[in-house]
């Protein structure tokens, strides 16, 4: 059993990711001070640093602790039709959006000191290509795609900040966006079913 103060201790770090998360998805990370996150929290700033040494720390463990969660929603369904696989990517765009555009935003500080290689893709999209290669061999998406752009495709059909603008600027309803992209997805974009 956890200590009372193990526990307000994830209380604090969980608050600090969730309040960090919302005020640098909605704007941007380099303009977002750690002052500005304890305030929020209604914490001193030095205790942003008992749990992350910089911003740079708080940025990747909210990518970190994002991508475990849509990564365990994707294994939950692994074993069954890749429709099933689309449907959580579907959702992820549908509830995740701010996430997502976190993410994409901040892809140069999650490869700052190497290229992308298999080794170091975000543990989501390794996973999603993992599920694509499944069903391919299950017979339910051509052999002759490779599975890695298959993946990034269905992940990132359009850029997120984009999908952002769209719904801000354009005023286009998320739900149709989601149907939208999921359509083309599922069945690209001629004109007939």
């Amino acid at each position: 059993m956890s200590s009372f103060k193990e526990r307000e201790k994830l209380r604090r770090e969980e608050a600090i990711l969730a309040v960090a998360q919302a005020l640098f998805a909605a704007r941007g990370f380099e303009k977002v001070t750690l002052e500005e996150v304890a305030e929020r929290v209604g914490v001193a700033k030095g205790t942003i640093y008992l749990h992350f040494a910089s911003k740079d720390d708080l940025l990747m463990a909210i990518l970190t602790k994002k991508q475990s969660e849509l990564v365990a929603m994707l294994d939950e369904v692994a074993n069954e039709p890749f429709a099933k696989s689309l449907e959580i990517i579907f959702k992820i765009w549908n509830e995740d959006l701010d996430f997502l555009v976190l993410m994409e935003a901040n892809l140069s500080r999650i490869f700052a000191s190497c290229k992308p290689t298999k080794e170091n893709l975000p543990p989501l999209m390794t996973r999603l290509v993992d599920l694509v290669a499944a069903a391919q061999t299950a017979g339910e998406i051509s052999p002759e795609l490779h599975p890695s752009l298959v993946a990034f495709t269905i992940l990132k059909p359009i850029p997120f900040r984009f999908a952002d603008y769209l719904i801000r600027e354009e005023g286009l309803e998320k739900n149709r966006l989601k149907a939208n992209l999921c359509r083309i997805v599922q069945r690209g974009i001629g004109a007939g079913d």
